[in-house]
């Protein structure tokens, strides 16, 4: 058997992964960052900076953007051939705990102040808020834009978004 790649960089728990289009592995860490690694080719990895607490929420555009959510009650939107100029979408009252992308792009999270936003990837502000009945913990996307969360009290909600 082959002998595994291990990457080494975060100061922090690794609590987030993502797969981008190309193969690349995205990791977000208790040590507030984002980081790029590219398994064929393992040299250092691209470093996220600026989220301000942890990153543990990922999500993976089909562009290759990056989505980290972050105990600092933001979502930011990091382009990898940019990666010190992430989009900042605030509007979060506590950590963002869950991403997903829906088919057309957009940007759902999930707080723990029990509510998921849907964002434009092109702006700042969430195109619809929905109200949770507890923190939401995990989130995910159909191919039809159905958007279903689980919630801290063992709810598990179906949204959709028209």
């Amino acid at each position: 058997p082959r002998e595994p790649v291990v990457f080494e960089g975060h100061s922090g728990s690794v609590v987030a992964l993502g797969v981008m289009p190309d193969g690349r592995i995205a990791s977000g860490s208790y040590d507030n960052t984002v980081r790029l690694w590219d398994p064929v080719r393992p040299s250092g990895p691209v470093v996220f900076e600026g989220h301000s607490n942890s990153v543990i929420a990922l999500a993976v555009l089909p562009d290759g953007r990056i989505a980290s959510g972050s105990g600092d009650n933001t979502v930011r939107l990091w382009d990898p051939a940019r990666p010190s100029e992430p989009v900042v979408f605030e509007g979060h009252s506590d950590s963002v705990r869950a991403l997903a992308v829906l088919p057309d792009g957009r940007i759902a999270s999930g707080s723990q102040d029990n509510t998921v936003r849907l964002w434009d990837p092109a702006g700042e502000r969430p195109v619809r808020l929905f109200a949770a009945d507890a923190p939401v913990i995990c989130i995910a996307a159909t191919p039809n834009g159905l958007i279903v969360d689980g919630c801290a009290d063992g709810g598990v909600h179906f949204l959709r978004e028209l």
